[in-house]
């Protein structure tokens, strides 16, 4: 599945430390899209992530996401939507 880019990733929120969070903005997301959270110029950048959740009132969906390493995977029920994206991890 496509990678989503700094085209389609915002971040609107983090606070670091030895814990991260960050809340980013998804635009044009769908099932199966993966992002990489690591050392991939989106910032800031997760070494580990703990949880992925995706809000998505367009799509009428709230969901905990897969994720492997640093790559979240987009869940089932994402047609070119727009999204929050949580995220937490160091």
């Amino acid at each position: 599945m496509p990678a989503l880019t700094g085209l389609n990733v915002d971040v609107l929120y983090n606070q670091g430390g030895a814990d991260l969070l960050a809340l980013f903005v998804l635009r044009n997301v769908n099932t199966g899209d993966t992002l990489d959270l690591g050392l991939t110029g989106i910032q800031p950048a997760f070494q580990v992530i703990k949880k992925a959740v995706i809000l998505s009132p367009g799509a009428n969906l709230a969901a905990v996401c897969q994720f492997t390493g640093t790559v979240v995977t987009m869940p089932a029920g994402l047609a070119t939507a727009g999204a929050y994206l949580t995220v937490t991890g160091c």
